[in-house]
């Protein structure tokens, strides 16, 4: 969950006018020079209801996505770099889950329970990372389009 000021945003319309990616608008604010604040002291809550196959499928589209958007003026040799490291976001995104449960050292009963499926939709999100590195084209997928924000 983000806010911005609409200030900001107003001076990168053009890159959100059609859909809106968090990761692009993120890399333009900074580049403008707007900061970018994490509070630990949020706690974020999700009432989402998901079946198996959208969460996966969600996941699988946003990490092509991502993948397809990190490679977009990038060399060839540097896209399969990426695209071999891309081997390993399945660990890392399950460790970094892992790690802040141990730090915070809250919802670790639901961490456990939830770990299969952290484990596969982690693997959703690493092979359509992989994806978007190599063919530079996100996916062909409803869950890929968003809304625009609000005039």
């Amino acid at each position: 969950n983000v806010s911005y000021k609409r200030s900001d945003l107003d001076e990168i319309k053009d890159l959100w006018n059609n859909e809106f990616h968090e990761p692009e608008i993120h890399a333009a604010l900074t580049s403008t020079g707007k900061p970018l604040w994490i509070s630990p002291n949020i706690v974020v809550g999700q009432r989402r209801t998901f079946t198996w196959k959208s969460a996966i499928r969600e996941r699988y589209d946003f990490g092509r996505l991502f993948g397809s958007t990190r490679v977009a003026n990038v060399n060839i040799l540097r896209r399969l770099a990426m695209a071999f490291m891309a081997i390993f976001i399945p660990v890392i995104l399950v460790l970094r889950v892992a790690m802040h449960i141990y730090r915070k050292r809250r919802f670790v009963d639901q961490f456990v329970f939830s770990f299969p499926a952290l484990v596969l939709i982690s693997l959703a999100w690493g092979w359509g990372e992989l994806l978007g590195y190599l063919t530079g084209r996100p996916a062909k997928s409803p869950q890929t389009t968003s809304t625009s924000l609000p005039a």
